[in-house]
């Protein structure tokens, strides 16, 4: 009987992890420059985790890097609407009250 070798077929490799560093960014200069610098720190340890062929910690830190950008936009997103909101609330009142002499 002939034996013929079965090669294991090769698993292909995982496809790299987006490293998010665009949004990174563009979270730090345009968003919230904090949450940016944690999301870029995330960002930069995509590329090396996934070449060390650690394929789980590059998509653990690909997904912190995505979270972190996003928690600065949306922050920085509710912080303006609460500024805008409290600078129109006081404006508001400040004219209010110094209208209250022509209505006496």
């Amino acid at each position: 009987m002939e034996q013929f070798d079965n090669p294991t077929p090769q698993q292909s490799p995982m496809p790299k992890p987006d490293n998010n560093m665009v949004l990174a960014v563009l979270t730090t200069v345009l968003f919230c420059m904090p949450f940016g610098i944690v999301s870029i720190v995330y960002a930069a340890k995509v590329d090396g985790l996934y070449y060390a062929d650690d394929y789980a910690g590059a998509l653990a830190a690909s997904k912190s890097a995505f979270q972190w950008a996003m928690i600065g936009i949306v922050a920085s997103i509710v912080a303006g609407i609460l500024i805008a909101l409290f600078y129109f609330l006081f404006v508001g009142a400040a004219v209010f009250a110094s209208m209250g002499g022509m209505f006496d």
